[in-house]
């Protein structure tokens, strides 16, 4: 677990607009849990006794006990059915859910909010995507699925306690990556960000001049990685340059290229607009080419000294070229 004091720069940077939509989600996103009583005790004492497992000679049980798993973090899995889901599905079945920008949500560009219910689901992970009428047919075009949720702390964890420490209460077994940012010098008393069961955790509130402590009106977001940029980018490609081979095709092609020439595959993405004037030092017929980028991951991509494949637009043909100068 690392906890940070002080004026610490970190990707937190744009989650802390989330003083700036307070007011926004407010009235539609923080909701009571309701937790069902106990059974009274008379009634417990009236149930008939379980029965025992069966005994060895020497009088213990021939069953072994089932191991107690640790206590981990609480989760209201209720809001988390939809995540990871196709979004055309769920914009199907909730149909008073309105896309709306909310630049607090760490690089996310927008979410689709119903004011009825505690949480708002997350389209995008990326702040540079706009919402345009390309992502909204790419919905249902493409396989672009519920990236997160939006919410409050205490609407997403069900032991959610009011007044404690973040560590103390986030920090539990099977938590991942574990950070907490305090006296952030951003408006806010803390930032915590970890990842559990597969999923990115995101919680921050208070005020810089309190005891970082949690409160219910704090803010949280859970993530998954999806597809959803790439597919858009490249929907929104083949629509604005419809005589060209399609990014698909451009892909298919430089990894093609990228094999024959004894390198080792990986994923390639097109980014939004990526496709301009090929130059003669490509050497290729086309007068446009896709920039095709080779996902390598930042190691990868510095020992190869960042390659970038130029893709014929109308024949396929690839230029390689290498932006890293030796």
């Amino acid at each position: 677990m690392n906890v940070v004091m002080a004026n610490n720069r970190n990707p937190m940077k744009r989650i802390v607009r989330a003083l700036r939509v307070a007011a926004l989600i407010a009235a539609g996103i923080i909701a009571t849990v309701s937790i069902a009583g106990c059974a009274p005790k008379e009634a417990e004492r009236q149930q008939p006794e379980a029965a025992q497992p069966p005994a060895t000679e020497d009088g213990e049980s021939s069953v072994e006990p089932e191991p107690v798993a640790p206590e981990g973090l609480g989760l209201n899995r209720a809001i988390l059915e939809s995540l990871g889901k196709p979004m055309a599905g769920i914009l199907r079945a909730e149909p008073g859910l309105e896309p709306q920008f909310l630049s607090c949500v760490d690089a996310a560009a927008m979410c689709f909010v119903d004011p009825a219910k505690p949480y708002s689901y997350i389209l995008f992970i990326t702040q540079y995507l706009p919402y345009d009428e390309d992502a909204a047919e790419a919905i249902e075009e493409c396989d672009i699925r519920c990236e997160g949720i939006y919410t409050t702390a205490s609407e997403l964890f069900t032991g959610f306690a009011e007044g404690e420490a973040p560590a103390g209460f986030f920090d539990k077994p099977g938590i991942e990556d574990f950070s907490v940012f305090i006296e952030t010098g951003y408006g806010i008393g803390y930032f915590a960000s970890f990842i559990y069961e597969g999923m990115r955790f995101q919680a921050w509130g208070g005020d810089e001049g309190s005891p970082a402590v949690l409160g219910v009106t704090d803010i949280a977001t859970v993530t998954v990685t999806t597809q959803n940029e790439k597919l858009i980018n490249e929907y929104h490609n083949d629509k604005a340059f419809p005589d060209g081979i399609g990014c698909a095709e451009a892909i298919r092609c430089a990894k093609e290229y990228r094999v024959s020439n004894g390198k080792q595959d990986c994923g390639f993405s097109i980014m939004r607009d990526g496709i301009i004037d090929a130059t003669e030092e490509m050497g290729l017929p086309d007068k446009k080419v896709y920039i095709v980028s080779p996902e390598l991951g930042w190691e990868g991509y510095q020992a190869e000294k960042h390659p970038v494949y130029y893709v014929g637009f109308s024949t396929g043909g690839v230029f390689e070229r290498f932006t890293l100068a030796d």
